[in-house]
């Protein structure tokens, strides 16, 4: 029976809805207390009637066979969907960085500006990296299909996974138009973006980008460890002990304003470093031992049927190949090829 839950889920809805329509009706700042309760209603309250199966379940009696008739079954989730989808909002979420740091210029020149921006590039790139292709990669089970509890940490990391990083994004694009140092005049900028440029930058925005990129790379981690992913018995470092460098990595990321001195060349700098620092150690970590890093010790082959004619053809036509084997008749047999050098 899946009534009572969607009776529920219906319910929420509606009073989720009647509270943002009426936040429109409301003054600033009274107006962030309905929007508080809204996102708690929406966030929190659309797995809360699994936890009190939960609940219910255990305190035995009644209430364990009303919950078992009543709560046992759920509308079904198209997993594959969901991932598909949540993979392409982070996406959005990266490229919103990427489109904040641009800026016009009217000096076409290399200069501070161009520095950070590039800097900026380069760490939604590594971010990027991390989490489509180490992270949701080499899977052996979802968070969601491997136990109840890992797809909530899995569902609800990425609400904090994706508001940090715009968080550090929008000021990141702050930090790209400050000019704070030598090679960064205000004449430099169009003045549309002289108007949002600022000459010394504020601690709130420095924790804004350095805490929320850190945090981001904490959500990372959460969203890492619900997994189960492939384990070679050859791999460098075991899963745990990754995960402990990026926590490491991220606590460093969220302490850093406290370096008040460093401008805001050398901030993106060291950010941008201590990213890339970490990208290179899970790349290297996740590669198995007596293996190249970059390059392939073996030469690349190629399995598959060909009939003569066409093997004929291609040899006529300059097609450089190497014939390593014989055709074979049985299922799934064919020549083996291999490029020639």
């Amino acid at each position: 029976m899946i009534r009572y839950v969607m009776f529920y889920q219906i319910a929420l809805t509606f009073i989720s809805s009647a509270i943002w329509i009426g936040s429109i009706y409301v003054e600033w700042p009274s107006q962030l207390a309905l929007i508080w309760i809204a996102l708690v209603l929406d966030i929190l309250f659309q797995g809360m009637y699994f936890i009190v199966a939960v609940w219910l379940e255990n305190a035995g009696g009644k209430w364990q066979a009303w919950s078992e008739a009543n709560l046992a079954f759920m509308p079904a989730l198209n997993i594959e969907h969901r991932v598909e989808r949540t993979s392409a909002f982070v996406t959005l979420v990266f490229g919103y960085t990427v489109v904040a740091m641009l800026y016009q210029t009217t000096t076409p020149s290399l200069d501070a500006f161009f520095g950070k921006a590039i800097l900026g590039l380069i760490q939604a790139f590594a971010f990027n990296w991390l989490y489509f292709e180490i992270d949701a990669a080499n899977i052996s089970l979802h968070a969601i299909r491997r136990h109840k509890w890992s797809a909530m940490i899995w569902t609800l990391s990425h609400l904090p996974f994706i508001m940090s990083f715009v968080l550090g994004g929008g000021a990141l694009a702050r930090l790209v138009l400050a000019t704070d140092t030598e090679e960064a005049h205000l004449e430099m900028l169009t003045e549309t973006y002289q108007h949002r440029s600022e000459e010394h930058v504020s601690s709130g925005i420095r924790w804004f980008y350095s805490a929320g990129f850190g945090v981001a790379l904490l959500c990372m981690t959460l969203i890492s460890g619900s997994h189960i992913h492939k384990s070679p018995t050859n791999i460098r470092f075991p899963k745990r002990k990754r995960l402990a460098y990026r926590i490491a990595v991220a606590i460093i990321l969220i302490l850093l304003p406290l370096a008040e001195k460093l401008n805001s060349v050398e901030l993106v700098g060291t950010v941008t470093a201590l990213v890339l620092f970490l990208l290179f150690c899970e790349l290297w970590a996740c590669s198995c031992t007596g293996t190249k890093l970059v390059g392939r010790e073996k030469q690349c082959k190629y399995m598959g049927a060909c009939r003569k004619k066409d093997l004929m053809k291609l040899v006529r036509d300059g097609g450089g190949i190497e014939v390593l084997g014989k055709v074979s008749r049985e299922k799934g047999g064919g020549l083996g090829v291999a490029p020639i050098a």
